[in-house]
């Protein structure tokens, strides 16, 4: 009977030292499929939102290696507007798109920025068409340069609207 007693007394001392659970922080996650392709290998992006109360617009922007970046999302492809709902993956291009993604010149690691937002980023804040048909919007003159993804381009991002950040790199390497 006592050695009843003195467990129940250690599992409630146990129990009260237990550190109260902490909320999970809102994350975007972003992953290239896959992280190494050859020059002209289709590869796409795996997005996801967690931890939110409501679905998320995402920017998605590639720097290569010379330094010019891309505005991936959102474009004018099918598709290229995507809006994360919490929980569920997003690839782009869609399975079954009518478009590919090919990796192109130059090889080496090139830098991938997601950001996600209540609201679509709009037209201009960053980056600019450069004409009525293009489907990629170029990040303008002034955003670009090596390591501006990791630099100057978050702030900028913020300060036209409060998002989430998520960094991850993909190499292309020659055949």
């Amino acid at each position: 009977m006592n050695r009843l007693v003195l467990s129940s007394a250690l599992l409630a001392l146990v129990t009260a030292c237990t550190p109260p659970s902490v909320p999970a922080e809102p994350a975007v996650s972003v992953r290239v499929s896959p992280d190494s392709v050859v020059l002209g290998q289709s590869l796409t992006f795996n997005l996801v939102v967690q931890h939110v109360s409501e679905p998320l617009h995402v920017a998605v922007f590639v720097e290569d290696p010379a330094g010019h970046v891309i505005q991936l999302l959102p474009n004018r492809l099918p598709g290229g507007d995507p809006v994360l709902t919490p929980g569920q993956a997003v690839t782009f291009p869609a399975p079954g798109a009518n478009y590919a993604l090919k990796a192109a010149l130059p090889v080496g690691v090139h830098t991938v920025l997601a950001y996600a937002t209540p609201a679509r980023l709009q037209d201009g804040v960053v980056s600019a068409y450069a004409s009525d048909s293009a489907a990629f919007a170029d990040v303008v003159p002034g955003r670009q340069g090596t390591g501006s993804l990791r630099g100057a381009m978050v702030p900028v991002l913020k300060l036209h609207q409060a998002g989430l950040v998520e960094y991850t790199t993909f190499t292309v390497t020659n055949p």
